[in-house]
């Protein structure tokens, strides 16, 4: 593979594991929905991991990175391990990829990582329709609330279904994941790293 012979064994692996790490954390962080939570947001992540490997147009080296993660399938168990550190390890990542790749090419990664995790989160309805009101409530609320922020800031507002779908736990694990990657929650750059764009 042309692209990743460019990095040493140790960051290769790194690249590799972190499209799987990225979403696995994500599905992690929400101990709510149960197994059947569990089994659709892992669904979401194999399929996306495999769509991502069959799709050149967002990039030949995300491409590259896809299909050794999902070749590497059989080590998936073994990434499963020390979930906590995947910001950490997303900063290493964007770091070696600064070092060889075209800033073009970083964002790719950046933003792919950012889609994966967001596609995990919403795999699962957390929402219950005979949910105490008071939850349901504060779930609208944060929806209304979201909107609004976004008016303001001038973003992109939160969809009802992406409010509905994704859980406080794996809100929080999304905003953590996208300071990592120096993203906002759409995966678009911020800061200093929209010089990367």
């Amino acid at each position: 593979m042309p692209y990743l012979e460019s990095f040493t064994e140790e960051q290769r692996s790194l690249l590799v594991s972190l499209p799987y790490r990225a979403g696995l954390w994500v599905s992690e962080s929400d101990e709510d929905g149960g197994d059947d939570a569990d089994e659709a947001e892992m669904h979401a992540l194999e399929c996306i991991i495999t769509g991502y490997s069959e799709d050149f147009l967002k990039s030949e080296f995300v491409e590259e990175v896809m299909l050794e993660t999902l070749a590497h399938k059989d080590r998936w168990k073994d990434w499963s391990a020390g979930l906590d550190n995947v910001p950490e390890q997303c900063a290493r990542a964007v770091d070696a990829l600064n070092q060889h790749m075209e800033s073009k090419e970083v964002l790719s990664f950046r933003q792919t990582l950012m889609d994966i995790a967001r596609a995990v989160a919403m795999a699962y309805r957390e929402f219950d329709e005979d949910e105490a009101l008071p939850d349901k409530i504060k779930k609208y609320s944060r929806y209304y609330c979201g909107r609004f922020s976004a008016y303001l800031k001038k973003e992109q507002p939160p969809t009802l279904d992406e409010v509905l779908n994704i859980s406080k736990a794996e809100q929080a694990t999304l905003v953590a994941l996208s300071k990592a990657l120096q993203l906002d929650l759409e995966g678009n750059p911020v800061d200093g790293s929209a010089a990367a764009a």
